[in-house]
């Protein structure tokens, strides 16, 4: 699904910048989906593009209107968009381990080799604890780790 959607807005972008008014959409005898600014087989249906997009025909229309963004500018936002939500994940993450590396609690970890749950050593503890404070460090905004962030 992230494919079509990619495909689609690059797509787009690429019309808006190439001038068509209408965009087709078909697929083929393998299955595949495609989009064209022309008709290219009988079986293609024209399918209506975002308000939000604008071809370059309208954006060249001479309108004294502020014309809506473009399908390549509404990328780039929700592109932006997602990145502030993984950077806030990380962020999260980095907190949440910091707090618990910084506890007394007794951390336990699979050994890789024999699979069986052993503490956490106290120099691999100090190691994850500054690997979470780097990650807090890109990530966050506020770089001091506090409890509960």
């Amino acid at each position: 699904m992230k494919r079509f959607a990619f495909a689609f807005v690059s797509l787009a972008a690429s019309i808006s910048l190439y001038g068509a008014d209408a965009v087709y959409k078909w697929t083929d005898e393998n299955g595949v989906v495609h989009f064209s600014s022309r008709k290219a087989v009988e079986s293609a249906i024209e399918v209506r593009l975002p308000a939000s997009v604008t071809t370059s025909s309208q954006a060249l229309s001479g309108s004294n209107e502020q014309a809506p963004p473009t399908l390549a500018e509404a990328a780039e936002t929700l592109l932006e968009k997602r990145n502030r939500e993984a950077r806030k994940e990380l962020c999260d993450r980095g907190h949440a381990d910091y707090n618990s590396l910084s506890s007394e609690a007794r951390i336990f970890v699979t050994d890789e080799k024999t699979g069986a749950e052993v503490p956490l050593s106290d120099a691999d503890r100090k190691l994850r604890q500054e690997r979470a404070f780097q990650a807090i460090k890109q990530h966050c905004e506020k770089v001091e780790p506090t409890e509960g962030s």
